[in-house]
């Protein structure tokens, strides 16, 4: 088994590294799409805010006027009340010790992970928090921004 990989598209050489790398710190869009599952909440932003990132996390300013903001599922917290977010539960796929639920949010679509042990229900409304230290941020030409 390797210990570096190579993720290519369309022929090209998009990444090359450590699995883990590949998975934390991403070079571009497509290198985070394409590592991990389920796979990273991407939300398209334009003049440096979306509907639901606004200037809350993103400070609109620092960022070009159109870009993606990319979160790992196992990055968003969730808890009942308090949160700044909210989505609605479409799916909850529970896996034992872990649950992915997916929700409708403002801004589209949000895949979290919780313990299996936490009751949501399909329907419900969820909140959830976006930490700036988890978020990654990729320009228009799918480059990560650093």
């Amino acid at each position: 088994m390797a210990d570096r990989i190579v993720v290519l598209q369309g022929g090209h050489i998009e990444q090359v590294g450590r699995p883990v790398d590949l998975y934390n710190d991403p070079d571009n869009r497509f290198v985070a799409s394409f590592i991990g599952s389920p796979k990273i909440n991407l939300f398209q932003t334009n003049d440096g805010r979306a509907s639901e990132l606004d200037d809350k996390i993103i400070a609109a300013p620092l960022l070009p006027s159109t870009h993606t903001v990319g979160i790992r599922p196992e990055s968003i917290p969730h808890a009942p009340v308090g949160l700044p977010y909210r989505g609605t539960v479409e799916i909850v796929e529970r896996l034992g010790h872990l649950a992915y639920v997916y929700a409708r949010t403002l801004n589209g679509h949000l895949v979290t992970i919780l313990e299996g042990s936490q009751k949501v229900s399909v329907g419900e409304s969820i909140t959830f928090d976006l930490p700036k230290e988890h978020l990654l941020m990729f320009g228009t030409d799918g480059r990560r921004l650093r």
